[in-house]
């Protein structure tokens, strides 16, 4: 009873205050009516006071809510703490490609050691793959069928590059894969960028095993000026010499062509017979001839352009002359032709292409090359005795 005299009469302010003034009488019974709104501000403040009266009479409430709080905080960094261990490490690598494969699988991404065995042979393929994409699972099978054909000339390697910890994925930062590397002893690496197809994949190593075409008879010689085009012959005797001087250096521009266009446009041959030399102009060993059908062919200008591989190639690039341009559809079809088409007036004849195939039988440039002369005709602008301009054509001569 004396708690809840206390309440009724008032032994403090803050109870008289909060009881409307104490007492059984008409004030008493006035403080059941119905007061004004009490604003937030003044509720918050009531809340307060409360707050403070209950932590001076229950000091061990506060003290248990906060060791509650505590006690909540250090749960939820524990937890949290707890989650960072709990994360699981990549399982390790397996093997991508068979064990009786002649691919060489480096699934940890040994590239030291693929570089290590690159120095011991003359041709090396590198296929860099991640095992989680698509286009390396379908690469694969393509891969293996080169490798079948050519694994006792060409040393076919496989290396993982997405692993974490292997040496590959620290060292080489691939947007795409897979990618094929090829080099030729200390030249390298040529990237091939074809499609991935294992007969154009043959292709491309096979060119990269023997970059030169050797002519030996004027018979060659002719099929070469008449498929090459453009194509780029080296004259050079190895009477004196088992490797006269500039062959290495035109060998390598046979490389660098290949570097740069996966297509091999520009063909390389060389001749050693000086008396078939001559038929294409060429008298001295290391001199090198451009063949074009249109205009007169070069001889490569030694005494203006350094004798080097790459001077070599981008001087037989810089001065070709192709009658025949060969496109590869891929996914954008439309976009590759408007592009042709954009340049100008284009003729474009749709015929099967075999990749393994040195000529093409069903195109024949004799018809095409009269269309292009008759279309190479020039003008002459001539005055009356009015002062009229006069337009004649005259077809010039393309042979």
């Amino acid at each position: 009873m004396s708690e809840c005299g206390g309440r009724g009469g008032g032994s403090s302010s803050d109870d008289a205050e909060d009881e409307g003034g104490g007492g059984g009488g008409p004030v008493g019974s006035g403080s059941l009516s119905p007061a004004p709104a009490a604003s937030s501000e003044g509720r918050l403040r009531r809340w307060l006071r409360g707050a403070s009266l209950m932590a001076r009479r229950r000091p061990e409430l506060l003290c248990g809510a906060v060791a509650l709080g505590c006690a909540l905080l250090l749960a939820l960094k524990f937890t949290c703490s707890r989650a960072k261990d709990v994360i699981i490490p990549a399982k390790p690598p397996v093997s991508f490609f068979s064990s009786r494969s002649p691919v060489l699988d480096l699934f940890q991404g040994q590239l030291d050691y693929a570089e290590h065995i690159r120095q011991d042979s003359e041709v090396v393929l590198l296929f860099f793959y991640a095992p989680w994409c698509g286009q390396s699972i379908a690469a694969r099978a393509e891969i293996e069928q080169v490798a079948s054909q050519l694994s006792d000339q060409v040393l076919f390697v496989a290396v993982n590059c997405w692993w974490n910890q292997g040496k590959c994925r620290k060292q080489k930062h691939f947007f795409y894969f897979p990618v094929i590397y090829l080099y030729h002893r200390s030249f390298g690496p040529i990237e091939y960028k074809g499609p991935m197809s294992a007969v154009y994949i043959e292709k491309f190593v096979r060119r990269v095993m023997k970059p030169l075409l050797y002519i030996p008879s004027q018979s060659e010689l002719l099929d070469f000026l008449s498929n090459y085009e453009p194509g780029v012959l080296g004259y050079f005797e190895f009477s004196g010499s088992p490797q006269p001087p500039g062959y290495l250096t035109f060998f390598t521009s046979a490389l660098h062509s290949l570097k740069k266009d996966y297509l091999g446009t520009v063909r390389f041959g060389v001749i050693t017979n000086k008396h078939l030399a001559k038929l294409v102009s060429l008298v001295h060993s290391g001199s090198v001839y451009l063949h074009r059908h249109f205009n007169t062919s070069l001889v490569f200008p030694r005494e203006v352009i350094n004798y080097t591989a790459e001077n070599i190639y981008k001087w037989a690039l810089e001065n070709r002359e192709t009658l025949l341009r060969w496109l590869r559809p891929h996914g954008g079809k439309s976009l590759l032709l408007n592009n042709e088409l954009k340049k100008g007036p284009a003729l474009f004849v749709f015929i099967p292409f075999n990749p393994l195939a040195e000529s093409h039988p069903l195109i024949d440039e004799a018809p095409l090359a009269n269309i292009y002369g008759a279309l190479c005709q020039e003008a002459t602008v001539e005055k009356d005795g009015e002062g009229r301009a006069l337009v004649s054509w005259s077809r010039r001569r393309v042979w």
